[in-house]
């Protein structure tokens, strides 16, 4: 069957733009570790070479001219060398300008570490010999420190991962150090760790700044997720920023997740950080922006799309990334097109997110064998990219047997009117309670095929073109694959569908983009959990009869979309409360004394936890709350709690009112609006809304209304400074208010803007209430800072748009917290949008 997607187009399977053709550099010998590096009007390519056997590896290197010639190949390492296999994609050669520097792992006798070696273009070892950087006496051949090297534009800098003693772990503590351009090594240093169990550093980027800096990307493995932060380490070895390294994402599904790190690079005068999930789950790239003042830009929308599918190769599960120097990314994918054969395209994507490669080119061609471990460089208008081949053996070899490359002319503009086959899979809804019926389709999908497949990855299967329903009996979490076949080559697409599964996000799931990134929050400040009310009914002539009320809000961004199983509890003094969420999200428990009931709604976020039955004048009577005359005109006591919700935990106070007649009743009340606030201080959306106020695609803006309580706890006030500003960041749109421009009422800040300005042009904050209004005009969508990016889509439906207030208050106070605002849109192809 011939089937026909939109836009219809002839199918271009081979197609490489701007290059005559790929061909053979290395030597036909097993070989790893390949890293290339541009130089003078050359490439250097340098690898480990295995043609004197396994027992006896070699590092060793050629060139390659901008016209393509290959040079003879030379050692590097001492022939009583025995260099370890490193890992592809990570820059082991650096030039600096006249001279390389070659690194790699080495277990040799007596000089076991992280070895070196500067060599001339001409391939001259400088000194004769190559020396050690840092020794590892106890390093074993199992070991792999995975060393990368950088030139920082007077040094070189080098970094590793040092093993636990005894141990072979790679995830482990970074080390570094800087080598001269003569060879001379500075100190060993290792990178500060924050974690209490040790550190469990995942070495990721090495990166150049400005003056010498060098940013180093690495993941923290010690958190569940896993934690991407970046430390800058100045030219003399000084820690620019937090000591731990400042946090850039998670690898999770939550609001500020984002994958792993894929490459790294200096723009202008910032770091932008690329990262993705791996390619069973989406082919999806995202940028985010570490800018010079230590602030961190989350992405609110995809920057590249790179890829179909996965290719069963472990290197492959990412695309890698490599920078050109100037303005754009180069992406290497490997798509598997048979059983035997393997083929390399590459995608182009300027820093502002222009693809210009819509048709990626193929740059191979290999008719048979795996093409593994690409590696990328730049020059002038140039690519080089060069990979390890396997064409020369018939099956799958273990290692590649040689190296094979290609030159690529920059300059030349992609091919968008010849679109290869692309499969874009879809699915609705991705997550649900078991029987979940999910729709499947793949109306996005481009070019002509001949034959498409689901696999629904239960088992089941079908080959139906339009809109496939399935139906998950158990519970899971199931990859979706759409293959799309055109003449034997396989492009696939994957959704990933949970069933009874824990998935932040609320009942909504988790957000489809993400407008800003959160700023800091104080330490006496909880953003997830906001106490509303606590009463209790004391009845001290009958025992066992008193009744508690409790009512709080949890961010939805932080519950589970599925709340079946959650467990939580209330502590008040003796007493314990504890109950496990039903389907429902509700809790009755049965037979037991006290009645308690609980009920938890995923999309608000509010919890209810109620009791009859109870017996409460003891615990309450410690706090102040008896069976006492001189309660009757009301009396105000302190009642300390701790409630816990899945690994959410609140420990705090909160202040109310007690009202008694003496042997007969009493009455503890707790408002927030009117009677006291919670020990600690809050930051809580009530309400929000936004609407386009320019719908032209090319410039539009719009305009956000925002509600909610911000304050201190245990009735202190946001009473402003006499000198500062009152920070406040939507988004990317950051705006601070002068302390002078609010007009004050009684217990009401206002500030009003100039009308036609872009920005807040109403804020409004009540010191007795701590409830804010916040209204904003005419934001950008676009721009140098973003906020309406994640609105403007017209395929995104839930957004969580970042709101951070940073106040400068009296005695040199400050008040910071911030939290997602999540906003969904109120009917498909509308440009409204509303608080879930």
């Amino acid at each position: 069957m011939n089937v026909r997607f939109l836009p219809v187009c002839a199918i271009l399977l081979c197609a490489v733009l701007g290059h005559a053709g790929d061909f053979k550099i290395g030597p036909d010998v097993s070989l790893d570790g390949l890293s290339i590096v541009s130089g003078n009007q050359s490439y250097t390519v340098v690898w480990r070479d295995l043609r004197n056997t396994q027992a006896m590896p070699q590092i060793r290197g050629l060139t390659v001219s901008t016209a393509g010639t290959v040079s003879p190949d030379f050692p590097i390492s001492d022939s009583s060398g025995l260099p370890l296999p490193n890992p592809v994609q990570r820059n082991t050669v650096a030039f600096d300008g006249t001279n390389f520097l070659a690194i790699w792992p080495d277990v040799r006798a007596g000089g076991a570490g992280i070895r070196g070696a500067l060599f001339s273009p001409q391939g001259t070892v400088i000194g004769g010999a190559d020396f050690l950087i840092a020794s590892m006496p106890a390093l074993t051949s199992n070991g792999n420190l995975a060393p990368q090297v950088v030139f920082s534009g007077t040094d070189y800098f080098v970094a590793w991962q040092n093993p636990f003693q005894g141990s072979n772990d790679i995830n482990s503590q970074i080390g570094y150090t800087r080598v001269s351009t003569l060879g001379n090594v500075g100190n060993s240093l290792v990178l500060p760790d924050i974690d209490p169990l040790g550190p469990l550093q995942s070495l990721e980027f090495l990166v150049t700044g400005l003056n010498s800096e060098v940013l180093v990307v690495f993941q923290d493995l010690a958190s569940s997720p896993n934690l991407t932060r970046a430390t800058r380490i100045a030219a003399d070895n000084s820690i620019t920023g937090p000591q731990g390294g400042t946090f850039l994402f998670k690898q999770d599904f939550s609001p500020s997740g984002f994958g792993v790190p894929i490459g790294a690079a200096f723009v202008s005068t910032e770091y932008a950080i690329l990262s993705s999930y791996s390619t069973q789950i989406t082919s999806t790239v995202f940028k985010t922006r570490l800018r010079a003042d230590g602030s961190v830009v989350l992405p609110s929308g995809p920057f590249a799309i790179v890829g179909q599918g996965v290719t069963d190769l472990a290197e492959n599960a990412f695309p890698r990334t490599f920078y050109n120097g100037n303005s754009e990314f180069l992406f290497v994918r490997n798509v598997e097109v048979s059983n035997i054969a393997y083929h390399l395209f590459t995608k182009r994507v300027a820093i502002d997110g222009t693809d210009r490669d819509a048709n990626p080119p193929f740059i191979d061609s290999a008719p048979q064998g795996v093409l593994n471990g690409a590696m990328a460089a730049a020059g002038g208008g140039q690519y080089f990219v060069a990979w390890m081949d396997g064409r020369r053996l018939p099956g799958q070899p273990e290692r590649q047997t040689n190296i094979y490359g290609v030159l690529i002319d920059g300059t030349q503009p992609g091919d968008p009117t010849h679109p290869l086959v692309r499969a874009v899979a879809h699915a609705s809804p991705i997550e649900g309670n078991s029987p979940l019926k999910v729709t499947f389709g793949s109306a996005q999908s481009t070019g002509i095929i001949d034959v498409v497949n689901w696999d629904f990855g239960d088992g089941s299967t079908s080959d139906k073109l339009f809109p496939p329903v399935h139906t998950y009996t158990t519970s899971g979490l199931y990859m979706a694959v759409l293959s799309l076949v055109r003449t034997g080559i396989w492009m696939r697409d994957f959704v990933q569908i949970s069933v009874d599964g824990i998935i932040l996000g609320g009942a909504g799931g988790p957000a489809q983009s993400i407008g800003g990134t959160l700023g800091p929050v104080s330490n006496t400040v909880d953003t997830d959990i906001f106490v509303t009310s606590m009463g209790a009914s004391l009845d001290f002539k009958t025992p066992n009869t008193d009744a508690l009320h409790f009512g709080a809000f949890i961010d939805p961004t932080v519950l589970r979309v599925a709340l079946n199983g959650a467990q939580g509890s209330l502590n008040i003094g003796a007493n314990a409360y504890s109950f496990t969420l039903n389907s429902n999200a509700t809790f009755a428990s049965v037979g037991v004394t006290p009645k308690i009931n609980v009920s938890v709604n995923p999309f608000t976020g509010a919890v209810q936890l109620n009791t009859s039955g109870d017996s409460l004048q003891t615990v309450l009577a410690l706090f102040g709350a008896g069976d006492e005359t001189d309660a009757k005109p009301g009396k105000t006591v302190v009642v300390p709690f701790s409630f816990t919700f899945d690994a959410l935990s609140l420990n705090s106070t909160v202040q109310a009112i007690y009202t008694a007649k003496t042997g007969k009743s009493g009455q503890l009340e707790y408002l927030f609006n009117s009677k006291g606030q919670p020990g600690l201080g809050f930051l809580h959306i009530v309400g929000a809304k936004a609407a386009e106020s320019n719908k032209k695609s090319t410039d539009k803006t719009h305009t956000f209304a925002i509600a909610g309580y911000m304050g201190m706890g245990n009735g202190q006030q946001l009473t402003k400074a006499d000198i500062g500003n009152w920070n406040i960041t939507l988004g990317n749109f950051a705006q601070a208010i002068p302390v002078s421009a609010f007009k004050v009422n009684g217990n009401i800040y206002t500030f009003s803007a100039k009308g036609g300005s872009a920005g807040i042009s109403i804020f409004k904050y009540n010191l007795k209430t701590q409830g804010f209004e916040l209204d904003y005009k005419l934001l950008p969508a676009d721009g140098d800072n973003p906020s309406g990016m994640a609105l403007a889509s017209s395929t995104i439906s839930r957004a969580d748009m970042a709101l951070s207030f940073d106040l400068d208050l009296t005695a040199g106070g400050k008040y910071q917290a911030s939290r997602y605002v999540r906003l969904v849109r109120t009917k498909a192809g509308k440009g409204t949008w509303t608080l879930r």
